[in-house]
């Protein structure tokens, strides 16, 4: 007997954050392809997808490309739902390589737009940036509506994506080409997430990179770490499994409650955590783990790169409300563990 399958496209699958969400699909019996150039993504982390979609005899197919690829998307099968992950993440790159930058988060958008309405998708769902969007923010914790303020290129390539969904989202219903009703064959909606600064399990130091795997490394090598700044920067870190759960909520209120979304969501702890407290908490569980290491109980202090924000905190009193996401778990807790996994 045939059994229809829910085919999920997910860009940059194989990377930190990608290949957990692919795991979370799997596990909701839905057949996945992954785009991914690798490079920053790593097959290490579609171990667990592999075992996950041979056990429930789930479509599992990785493409090997760039999403910059036009023929890729003019070729591309379609597929119920994209998880649009893959992107260029790196401050410091979007102010040196801005062709890199505008090309990856840009000029993918309309080629993916035309992918998603010759193919009816139903949904897109989107990573965000928080910080580099807000940039240097008077109100903390910092909401939803606050006017964006990127102070670097990068945080203005990623919100524009949202932007321009929503905008052509709004243009489409209002001629009634797309439907609010998700029950109805031209149902469609988006849900971006508005990410803190998110770490865990999988993250590393190239790529993706995050300053936890960055401390991680180099404490493991008995070198001492750079804080840029004082130490007073702050920033509000989401544990990688928190994010996926506030993804899973709304792949639920989309795909089984049949509702549309249409919204951006801070996705955060709420809490500021100074560099220098993402420094000590690393510094303690690495001290735990390799007592005999010779690691330095102070970082190197250095000037604050170009385009940085001082500070980050993000009210996720939206994301609570319409969802119910809450995250469980706590930076403390979540250093330990992602200290452990890298190990």
């Amino acid at each position: 007997m045939f059994i229809f399958m829910t085919r999920v496209l997910v860009t940059g699958g194989a990377g930190f954050i990608g290949s957990h969400i692919v795991d979370f699909l799997l596990n909701k019996d839905c057949s996945v392809t992954i785009i991914d150039d690798f490079s920053s993504g790593r097959e290490a982390n579609l171990v667990k997808a592999r075992q996950l979609a041979t056990q429930k005899s789930l479509e599992f197919k990785i493409i090997k490309s760039s999403i910059v690829d036009k023929s890729l998307w003019e070729q591309l099968e379609a597929h119920d739902y994209l998880f649009h992950i893959a992107a260029q993440t790196s401050v410091t790159v979007s102010v040196q390589q801005p062709q890199k930058d505008y090309s990856i988060n840009i000029e993918t958008i309309p080629m993916i737009m035309e992918w998603v309405i010759k193919n009816k998708v139903k949904g897109v769902f989107y990573t965000n940036t928080a910080g580099a969007l807000y940039g240097n923010p008077s109100t903390f914790p910092t909401p939803e509506n606050y006017f964006p303020e990127p102070q670097a290129p990068y945080g203005a390539t990623k919100s524009f994506f949202e932007t321009y969904f929503s905008a052509m989202t709004a243009a489409r219903k209002s001629a009634s080409l797309w439907s609010s009703d998700m029950k109805q064959d031209n149902g469609f909606t988006w849900c971006s997430m508005r990410l803190g600064n998110v770490y865990g399990p999988r993250q590393i130091t190239k790529g993706e990179a995050g300053v936890i795997p960055i401390f991680i490394e180099l404490f493991e090598q008995e070198k001492t770490p750079k804080i840029f700044g004082d130490g007073s920067k702050t920033r509000d870190y989401v544990y990688v499994l928190d994010v996926v759960s506030a993804f899973e909520k709304s792949f639920e209120k989309v795909h089984v409650q049949k509702m549309a979304i249409d919204q951006g969501y801070n996705v955060g702890i709420q809490q500021e955590i100074k560099d220098q407290e993402v420094y000590d908490g690393v510094y303690q569980s690495m001290s735990k783990l390799f007592p005999s290491k010779k690691l330095s109980e102070k970082p190197i202090y250095e000037s604050i790169r170009p385009g940085e924000a001082l500070r980050s905190c993000l009210l996720t009193d939206k994301l609570k409300k319409d969802l119910g996401w809450q995250a469980k778990m706590s930076f403390e807790e979540g250093v330990k563990q992602t200290v452990k996994a890298y190990f």
